[in-house]
């Protein structure tokens, strides 16, 4: 009985570090040609290749001047499955926090080089697949995100018996704004 609770709580060490949270700057914002709340954008993800990546967002309610969002710097989830939105395939999602009145994209440093893989404070580093497409890859998806808040300073944690802030190479915590609460 005793190694069943380790490995359990070794399951859920494994299912973060399978994901791979990445910097990001969205260099494009385009409303989505069929759908009013569905924002089209090009983001930097950092890939091999140079190219941007397609994201398809639910965020034209929550930023109204989409210009706005031109040169912000995100944070990217890049290894889910591609995703087909409304006829547009979307190819990393963004992290938001949301409380009861605002929602706001998590938010990262300007110093911070795209595509830089970012870790959790106290948490072994990130080994992400190279794309979360089985049934057993999404669930830990799922699990993983069921676990990301905001703190009361408004830093991004994965929270599980213990808080653990999300962080960059270079030591800073990823945050937002204005959200102040737990939330995710």
């Amino acid at each position: 009985r005793g190694t069943r609770g380790a490995a359990a709580a070794a399951v859920v060490v494994e299912d973060l570090r399978r994901v791979a949270f990445c910097a990001a700057t969205i260099l494009e914002v385009n409303p989505h040609p069929d759908a009013d709340s569905l924002l089209v954008l090009k983001v930097d993800c950092g890939d091999e290749d140079g190219l941007p990546r397609t994201v398809v967002a639910g965020l034209a309610s929550i930023y109204p001047k989409i210009e706005d969002l031109v040169g912000k710097r995100v944070v990217a989830v890049t290894n889910l499955k591609p995703a087909k939105m409304r006829g547009i395939e979307s190819r990393a999602m963004l992290l938001a926090a949301t409380d009861e009145q605002t929602t706001e994209l998590l938010e990262i440093s300007s110093a911070i080089k795209n595509g830089e893989l970012l870790s959790f404070e106290g948490k072994e580093k990130s080994q992400p697949d190279n794309m979360l497409k089985s049934k057993g890859a999404i669930k830990a998806w799922e699990r993983v995100k069921a676990k990301l808040r905001t703190n009361t300073d408004g830093e991004a944690i994965y929270d599980d018996s213990s808080s653990h802030r999300m962080m960059t190479s270079s030591g800073s915590i990823v945050q937002t704004k204005s959200i102040i609460k737990n939330s995710a």
